[in-house]
């Protein structure tokens, strides 16, 4: 008996076409939404939402807790990288923007090549470190 084959099949939709998918979670626990408002004030900039639409995002993920410790670990690296070079508005932007994206080796129009592999770097050591210890509160 032959295996079937599946093909996948590529096609391009309209970004209004995408929707949320729905709550999972009714409520975040108190505790996971101090850590939110947290990423809420160092991203303030780069990645303006609303303590609502953190939440209501939030609430749509399988683990909370999980994509929260992600955006610690993205914190960290863009806080570390502010701490040593000041960016522009877009280059903050697009720091956010590549470590959400996770590609090490995107250049980018705002940030060197080499500020983009140090925030990366910087971004792999905070994600490996939140992974082992338990969450700040």
């Amino acid at each position: 008996m032959k295996p079937k084959i599946f093909r996948t099949v590529k096609r391009a939709i309209e970004v209004s076409d995408i929707q949320p998918g729905p709550k999972i979670h009714r409520r975040l626990s108190t505790e996971l939404e101090e850590r939110i408002r947290k990423l809420e004030a160092v991203f303030a900039q780069a990645h303006p939402m609303s303590h609502a639409e953190w939440v209501d995002g939030l609430q749509r993920d399988l683990n909370p807790e999980s994509e929260v410790r992600i955006w610690e670990a993205m914190a960290s690296a863009y806080q570390s990288l502010l701490a040593k070079h000041a960016l522009s508005l877009p280059a903050k932007k697009e720091a956010v923007g590549l470590m959400a994206a996770g590609n090490p080796d995107a250049s980018g129009r705002y940030l060197t090549k080499s500020q983009a592999k140090e925030l990366m770097m910087l971004y792999s050591e905070a994600l490996a470190k939140n992974r082992q210890t338990p969450p700040l509160s």
